[in-house]
């Protein structure tokens, strides 16, 4: 078991790159995102969020296409990143009392098959 310290004061959400050593957290305190190796125990990287972005809670991951998705409270809004440099790619509103999120990667993928045919 190790520690890891965190500069803030509330974190919240953390999803695992399955392929690679990366954990990804939303640094709530921060209104961030987090990215430690998880080998070296350390934070490689924060992301800060767009301006005005506030209390990042839930997070999920869809690792073979790098994306990130986090989703803020204030104003409650799905904000895409890339999961490589943390740039945003994409951002849409969302309800603001968000607990979790979950990536279905089957589902996604069925979803892209019926709009081709």
């Amino acid at each position: 078991m190790r520690d890891i310290k965190i500069d803030s004061n509330h974190v919240e959400a953390l999803v695992l790159e399955k392929s690679g050593p990366r954990l990804f957290m939303n640094i709530t305190g921060k209104n961030a995102v987090g990215v430690m190796d998880r080998d070296k125990s350390t934070l490689t990287t924060t992301w800060p969020l767009p301006l005005g972005d506030k209390l990042n809670v839930a997070m999920a991951l869809d690792e073979p296409n790098h994306r990130l998705f986090v989703v803020t409270r204030t104003p409650g809004k799905l904000v895409v990143l890339d999961s490589d440099t943390g740039k945003v790619v994409a951002d849409v509103s969302a309800v603001g009392m968000v607990d979790d999120a979950a990536y279905d990667a089957r589902t996604t993928y069925l979803r892209r098959r019926r709009s081709i045919h």
